[in-house]
């Protein structure tokens, strides 16, 4: 099955025991209030906020689980001074000639918000909107313990996956909570593959894996990025309290 345009993400799942403090964090970034609990903004995938009884801390390190909503920004620097909450370290990427600059904010529940200036990105509200400092959702982060098995199983279900990158940085221990690598040593890589439909839809899944950690797996969360929600039928397996989930990834109902 093929999905359609604009995103085969249709809605990304967040909670906190506070909601009037994550409404409040998801509107700073630009997100229009739709009523009943949703937010969105252009053709990305809708926010879709629930209250909880607690409050998780976010997925750092090596644990896999759900990481973060990515957005595009034009100047980070200038984001991050206008975004709700400190910003953490700055992680520096180089793909060929393309090179990335990220900052990871968290929020109420253990939600995380991921800046991402690029010298080379896809179309976004940013170039439709001159004056906006964030984009719509262009993907939410999964860490998932084997990224080629992981990206097999959703080609299967229809997804297309993109150019599978390895990239290695000093930056991005501290941007991911990882153990550092020793001065004069290559840090370990990190593995990346982007999923989408066959029309590349606004909102991609963005598969990472650490290869070469003893990675653990986090259980269902119960706050921050809960569950992913998609126009089309998913692959599934197995029933657990947050819905569906493939490989560690939640997929709601």
């Amino acid at each position: 099955m093929r999905y359609p345009a604009p995103s085969p993400i249709s809605e990304i799942h967040l909670a906190a025991t506070d909601l009037e403090a994550l409404g409040a964090f998801i509107a700073a970034f630009g997100f229009d209030d739709l009523g009943g609990g949703r937010f969105g903004v252009g053709r990305g995938a809708s926010l879709v906020l629930h209250a909880t009884d607690v409050d998780e801390p976010p997925v750092v390190g090596d644990t896999c689980g759900p990481r973060a909503i990515d957005l595009y920004v034009t100047d980070l620097d200038a984001a991050r001074r206008v975004a709700p909450g400190e910003a953490g370290p700055i992680a520096r990427i180089a793909l060929g000639p393309v090179v990335m600059r990220q900052a990871m904010i968290h929020g109420p529940g253990g939600v995380s918000v991921v800046l991402v200036e690029s010298t080379h990105r896809r179309p976004s509200l940013l170039d439709e909107q001159p004056g906006r400092v964030f984009s719509e959702v262009h993907s939410v982060v999964w860490c998932v313990p084997d990224r080629d098995a992981e990206a097999d199983r959703w080609s299967e279900a229809g997804f297309t996956a993109g150019m599978k990158l390895n990239f290695a940085d000093h930056s991005l221990s501290a941007y991911l909570g990882l153990d550092e690598a020793p001065a004069g040593i290559e840090p370990e890589p990190v593995e990346m593959v982007m999923l989408s439909d066959a029309d590349v839809g606004a909102t991609r899944l963005e598969l990472l894996a650490f290869p070469g950690r003893a990675t653990t797996v986090a259980a269902p969360r119960r706050s921050g990025l809960i569950g992913l929600g998609f126009a089309a039928p998913a692959p599934s397996a197995g029933v657990t309290v947050g819905g569906v989930t493939v490989g560690g990834i939640v997929i709601r109902r």
